[in-house]
């Protein structure tokens, strides 16, 4: 995890009356390029249908971070 980002975490979990029980660095898919016929994937507003791809295919990710706790 980005040194800034655990700061930055670390000062949310801090700011709050809460019991961390667990912190998770995600790794989502943006979007896969496809073909015309849709043959990779693609990320639609209800969701991500995820195909089987090949090697040399981009993936565009996103990282963000899940926090487990208790109130």
């Amino acid at each position: 995890m980005n040194p800034s980002l655990r700061s930055a975490v670390n000062q949310w979990i801090e700011s709050r009356t809460i019991q961390a029980i667990d912190i998770e660095t995600v790794v989502l898919p943006d979007r896969i390029e496809g073909t015309s016929d849709g043959v990779y994937g693609v990320t639609v507003s209800n969701g991500f249908y995820p195909v089987m791809i090949s090697q040399g295919v981009t993936i565009n990710c996103f990282q963000c971070v899940r926090v487990w706790y208790r109130e």
